[in-house]
């Protein structure tokens, strides 16, 4: 079967790379095998903004505003209401991570959170607790030491 002019760009245009836009998008619009449903996370995000607008709105207002607020109460409920919100979220994300997938963030950055793979816990686990059993051996090897010096000082004390 011969392919025509418009088969053949077709074709061509599939197998060339996309542009960094289409990549992106592509790779924005996947969903992970363990993102939580997005009904879950919307209706999330809808609480937690009802709740700092809520906040916001019923905060009271000190009688002399922080010059941040320019002293404007509209903008000092502004400021209230994305404090809490992103403050919110920078608590709400790893939360729900956790609950969802049972993974907690082992480093929250300014690029973000850092989850490491169960096999790397695991794996981290069991080194720490070869460092762990190595130290208590130098332990007990460095008592069983002092306590043979102690008992030498203490011959050497009764000598005189």
């Amino acid at each position: 079967m011969a392919l025509d002019g418009n088969d053949a760009r077709r074709q061509e245009q599939d197998a060339a790379p996309k542009s960094l836009v289409h990549r992106t998008v592509a790779a924005l619009t996947q969903r992970r095998k363990d993102a939580p449903p997005t009904w879950l996370v919307r209706g999330a995000i809808a609480a937690l903004t009802l709740a700092a607008g809520v906040f916001a709105a019923s905060a009271e207002v000190p009688a002399t505003l922080p010059s941040i607020a320019l002293r404007q109460e509209l903008l000092y409920r502004g400021e209230l209401f994305l404090v809490v919100f992103y403050g919110g979220l920078l608590i709400a994300t790893p939360v729900l991570r956790g609950v969802i997938s049972g993974l907690l963030p082992t480093e929250i950055t300014a690029r973000g959170a850092k989850y490491d793979a169960p096999e790397q816990i695991s794996g981290g686990l069991k080194n720490a607790e070869d460092r762990i059993d190595r130290l208590s051996e130098t332990v007990q090897a460095g008592s069983g030491q002092l306590a043979r010096l102690h008992k030498r000082v203490k011959q050497i004390e009764d000598r005189r």
